[in-house]
């Protein structure tokens, strides 16, 4: 009677290993990531919920870039880089991870906030060098773009700008982003 005890326990904890090894995200940070965009107060909210106690080192890295994401969605100015700059030393060591080029990009983010904006660029060159690697989310490739082409005519190097603004409406046009087309 106790071995039949034991096949369940074994069979649960072997799931759970082999889960937090997979380099699958956890249910919970899925669900805050999903509501991110839309509803950042909220994501910040459940982010601030979560310890680090029951996070891997891989969701603690992700949540700390969803909070990072979270709070640039919500328009709270970064002032520190420390965050982000912990962020991207784990994704640099885990570069085939699909979350390295949204923390290039939010390294980026970070940066252009605290006003270092050649900083910025490198970021955001180093996120779409990611994506001449790689596919991945084009509205992200969309947004990295035109905050480089932001940041060029901020600068006021319009010239160089221009590509950048460019492809960010060819992109607008195949995602069939109408408000971005205006």
């Amino acid at each position: 009677m106790r071995k039949l005890i034991y096949i369940p326990v074994l069979l649960i904890l072997t799931s759970v290993f082999l889960w937090r090894c997979s380099g699958k995200d956890s249910p919970e940070l899925a669900r805050i990531a999903s509501m991110v965009s839309d509803s950042p107060k909220v994501a910040l909210a459940a982010l601030g919920e979560l310890g680090d106690s029951a996070l891997s080192e891989a969701d603690r890295h992700y949540r700390d870039l969803l909070l990072i994401k979270a709070r640039d969605k919500a328009y709270v100015t970064h002032t520190s880089d420390s965050l982000i700059l912990d962020c991207l030393g784990y994704y640099d060591k885990h570069k085939g991870s699909r979350h390295y080029p949204e923390a290039l990009y939010y390294g980026g983010r970070v940066y252009s906030d605290i006003g270092d904006y050649p900083t910025a660029l490198r970021y955001f060159q180093s996120a779409l060098d990611e994506f001449d690697r790689h596919e991945y989310d084009l509205k992200l490739k969309k947004r990295i773009l035109s905050q480089t082409g932001r940041l060029l005519n901020t600068l006021r190097i319009h010239r160089q700008a221009v590509p950048y603004l460019r492809e960010t409406l060819g992109l607008d046009s195949v995602l069939k982003d109408t408000f971005g087309l205006a």
